[in-house]
């Protein structure tokens, strides 16, 4: 699965784990793959966040170390990844494929810190300020994407099944709520 992450992505990762000993914390989670992403500091979510938001090491650092004070580990004790990173891991994944990328970048790890919203990568960038939605938003803007809507979804999942279907008889409600399964299960329209 990795070997479709970037050599950044992959640093990022790495400086995370690094991060989450340095604090020594437990695990590795949300909040230690945000520090790893800004430290990286030449993949698109570090200049993202960085240039646009004005975040830096310093002010992720202080966010993170007031969450909370993890119970001490033992310095020969492996820290593994929490469930919530694990799922960021995916979300970028699957951002990736959304975006008929080839590979895992920085930006999509970034995407999926943004997509797992009770994660304390997204509770530290709300608490800074940061709009989530106007990062992914820019994110998906600088890679040529622009972010559509869910019901904007809806509307262009419809409109392509009533062409689709143009000579039947098509039931308005059940077109809708066909459009809204494609959509959940994560149909998007041809770019």
């Amino acid at each position: 699965m990795f070997e479709r992450f970037t050599d950044r992505a992959r640093r990022a990762m790495t400086l995370a784990n690094q991060e989450a000993q340095r604090l020594g914390h437990d695990h590795i989670g949300t909040e230690h793959l945000l520090l790893g992403l800004v430290k990286e500091g030449s993949g698109i979510a570090a200049v993202v966040l960085r240039d646009q938001y004005r975040v830096d090491l310093g002010r992720i650092r202080q966010q993170v170390e007031q969450l909370a004070h993890p119970p001490a580990r033992s310095s020969n004790k492996q820290i593994s990844p929490s469930d919530r990173y694990r799922r960021v891991i995916d979300f970028a994944v699957e951002e990736s494929s959304n975006l008929s990328n080839n590979y895992v970048g920085t930006e999509h790890l970034l995407l999926g810190l943004l997509h797992l919203r009770d994660g304390s990568a997204a509770r530290v960038l709300a608490g800074m300020g940061l709009q989530l939605d106007d990062v992914r938003a820019h994110v998906l803007n600088l890679l040529g994407r622009s972010p559509v809507s869910k019901d904007g979804l809806l509307e262009q999942a419809m409109r392509d099944m009533t062409l689709h279907l143009a000579d039947e008889q098509v039931d308005p409600i059940q077109t809708r709520k066909v459009a809204e399964a494609m959509i959940n299960a994560g149909w998007r329209p041809q770019q």
